[in-house]
């Protein structure tokens, strides 16, 4: 390659009378042989890098040889591509399940080949195995490839982080989110809510995309926890992080994972990094001028105004830290913007997902949007023009069970989350070595057989019958133990707010179904909806 690019680059016969004498010629001609050096470097580092993550693979395979093999070559990269469709690698996952549980044989972990770094991953199938994995956090880091990627995106926030660092942070932020402060966002929840129903009403005949709209209501909220009273323009931001999306998912990714995070990284006049940086550089600006306006005004605060502003926004929560003399490490103002980041970076994104799969389910099974709406009536009658009653959140049990059983279908994180295994260990009687991947699919514990009647089904009544024991880490939609979700119960106050304001003035009826299947996780893309207004 080198040599035919160099030769061909030697005989151009077009070259400007300018390049004609000697010197620019030599000048020109080391120009054409460093480009041609590059050029030829860069598909033999792809290769030496290639084969050096399948040396690993297979190096670190030698003690996974007695595990089931799922069916897909590369099971961690084909599932995630078109030639292997989720719904085929979770067909084929479940007929291995089946036929080893025949022959009483173990398959609650099975070899599904390398993550992107070359290191062997275990698929956890069993909630038993997930049990021991969350309540021994300590002993399951996170992996380096998963955290990589996160920390490009949002920087070091509760995600990435680990030991004393994450609970000093897990520690500030932690009041922000118990329920008796979230029941203080139900007007600005209904609000946003009522504007989404406005726009299905405005809709040419009143026909939306569920994927476009919904995004829209979680970004408005998530901003206003994010940054309290500073003002944001909430479609700008949202044009912001969609770029971004689109460009991580189609390009930055791809190469990141190819050619190594310190390559990629160093290649700053590429196109793709160079509008990720930008993109990231311009939520850091808001962040700075929210940051500037609000550290202004709390100086001003007395102890008693300060103590309760530090649990109306996430800002204001890590700025206090600050401003406490009692407190001897405070945040810097690029950990605020790591903790802004991640917020709304994990947060309105998955809750839309989630919010547009139970509007999906209710278009799909429509007696349960009869069931949604006598209970709706129940309690927040559609001629009241108040807010929803926050006093009776807790008694919507239909609401609830219809959004836990869509998360159980539909979970809001991806295919899985990735957990190094620290030393060997044995787990469900069979032996691991360090340095293995485990895949924590919730998708597979939630639709386990064993532990799951109808487990492909819509049956939100399995979550309002108590008669129906299912084990308790068979559903975690929102992870389990010490570093499970923080903001829970804010998605559900969310979601819940988001239905009932809904199903109280619309009917939904199905106008397309399309379900595809993109980057390993089932998406309703093609979905669209027709509200038709209560009389």
């Amino acid at each position: 390659f080198f040599f035919f690019f160099f030769a061909l680059a030697d005989n151009l016969s077009f070259s400007p009378p300018s390049v004609h004498s000697k010197q620019a010629r030599t000048q020109t001609m080391g120009l054409l042989f460093w480009s041609a050096v590059a050029l030829s470097a860069l598909p033999a580092y792809v290769a030496g890098r290639l084969l050096l993550l399948f040396a690993r693979y297979k190096w670190m395979s030698r003690g996974l040889a007695h595990f089931p093999r799922h069916p897909a070559p590369v099971g961690v990269i084909a599932s995630s591509r078109a030639r292997d469709s989720i719904s085929k690698f979770n067909d084929d996952l479940w007929k291995l399940y089946r036929e080893r549980r025949e022959q009483k044989k173990p398959c609650s972990l099975v070899a599904v080949g390398p993550t992107f770094d070359g290191t062997p991953v275990l698929l956890v199938t069993s909630p038993d195995i997930l049990r021991y994995v969350f309540q021994h956090d300590s002993e399951f880091p996170k992996g380096a490839s998963y955290t990589g990627i996160v920390e490009t995106i949002t920087g070091r926030g509760l995600v990435v982080i680990e030991g004393e660092e994450w609970r000093r942070h897990r520690r500030t932020l932690q009041p922000l989110f118990h329920l008796k402060r979230l029941r203080s966002f139900f007007p600005l929840m209904t609000a946003k809510a009522h504007e989404l129903l406005e726009r299905m009403l405005a809709a040419p005949e009143r026909t939306i995309d569920p994927v476009v709209q919904t995004p829209k209501f979680t970004m408005a909220v998530v901003l206003a926890i994010a940054f309290g009273g500073h003002k944001l323009d909430y479609d700008a931001m949202l044009q912001i992080y969609d770029d971004m999306s689109h460009c991580l998912q189609r390009v930055y990714l791809p190469g990141y994972l190819i050619l190594g995070p310190w390559l990629w990284k160093k290649l700053w006049f590429l196109p793709p990094v160079r509008k990720v940086a930008g993109s990231i550089a311009q939520i850091e600006q808001l962040c700075a001028e929210a940051v500037t306006l609000r550290r202004e005004q709390m100086q001003r605060m007395s102890d008693e105004e300060m103590e309760e502003a530090r649990t109306q926004d996430l800002i204001s929560a890590m700025l206090g830290a600050e401003l406490d003399p009692t407190i001897q490490q405070s945040f810097c103002d690029n950990d605020i913007f790591n903790e802004v980041s991640t917020f709304i970076f994990a947060g309105f994104d998955t809750t839309a997902g989630a919010a547009t799969w139970i509007l999906y389910f209710l278009c799909k099974h429509p007696e349960w949007q009869d069931k949604v709406y006598e209970e709706v009536c129940q309690y927040w009658p559609p001629e009241s023009d108040e807010s929803f009653p926050e006093d009776d959140y807790p008694k919507f049990k239909v609401v609830t069970a219809v959004t836990n059983e869509s998360m159980r279908l539909r979970p809001l994180s991806t295919t899985w989350l990735e957990r190094r295994v620290s030393k060997d260990m044995e787990l469900d009687g069979q032996h691991v070595p360090a340095g293995t991947l485990l895949g924590l699919g919730f998708q597979y514990s939630q639709t386990n057989p064993d532990f799951w009647e109808n487990p492909n089904d819509f049956l939100p009544e399995r979550f309002l019958d108590q008669a129906e024991k299912n084990h308790s880490f068979g559903y975690a939609p929102f992870s389990l133990g010490p570093r499970s979700c923080m903001g829970q119960h804010f998605a559900m106050m969310e979601l819940t707010i988001l239905v009932s304001t809904v199903i109280r003035r619309c009917r939904l009826e199905m106008v397309s179904d399309g379900v595809r299947e993109m980057q390993g996780m089932q998406v309703p893309v093609g979905f669209r909806l027709k509200a038709i207004p209560r009389e």
